[in-house]
């Protein structure tokens, strides 16, 4: 998908590819947005919560491919299994006195921040052209943001069917999203764990 000649429009379109591409075959932070929706539940929180987990990997994607700041692959993706485990309980809880509930842009940001180091480790894999790499960065983040506002949008018409049709199938849906993601994220942190103790 890299083009050869180093083109903005090349570029851009190739990045975006790989961001969009790399967005809907992580499913580990498909899990993770899906149970924020879960919690921010109206539509004006959830574009909140999702405008900060944009924001805060956008900050860590660029600071990580302009070498201003890094982490280990290991530990954050195993820290990416905890979120989505933490975040399930969250929706699973569905308390309105959490500071996931009360400050839904502060909190995913925070998170954004970590899932942020996540993907910079792909682009790393992927590499970055040298003459364009301020379009190359732009271009892999809108394409991140539009696979997240796909999910974001299937979410929202769950949330308006949920908050229709609450009596009957509404909640146990949401429980058995709960428990499933929760049960994902561990698999994936005890899967990933082997990793950051250099036991893989």
């Amino acid at each position: 998908l890299i083009p050869a000649r180093e083109t903005a429009s090349g570029v851009s379109a190739a990045y975006f590819l790989l961001g969009l591409d790399h967005i809907l075959g992580g499913w580990d932070h498909l899990a993770f947005l899906a149970c924020l929706v879960l919690i921010a539940s109206s539509t004006r929180r959830i574009l909140f919560a999702v405008t900060g987990f944009t924001l805060g990997h956008a900050l860590s994607i660029s600071a990580a491919a302009l070498g201003l700041a890094g982490l280990p692959p290991a530990p954050v993706e195993a820290a990416i299994a905890l979120s989505v485990m933490f975040l399930a309980a969250e929706a699973l809880r569905g308390r309105q006195d959490t500071l996931m509930f009360r400050f839904p842009v502060l909190v995913s940001m925070l998170f954004g921040l970590l899932h942020g180091f996540g993907f910079a480790s792909a682009l790393r894999d992927i590499g970055l052209p040298q003459t364009q790499l301020p379009m190359a960065l732009l271009a892999f983040n809108l394409g991140i943001e539009s696979g997240q506002l796909l999910l974001v949008a299937v979410g929202l018409m769950m949330s308006i069917l949920m908050r229709k049709y609450r009596a009957g199938w509404a909640d146990p849906v949401r429980t058995w999203l709960c428990w499933g993601a929760g049960s994902v994220g561990a698999f994936w942190l005890l899967q990933r764990l082997p990793a950051v103790f250099n036991l893989a």
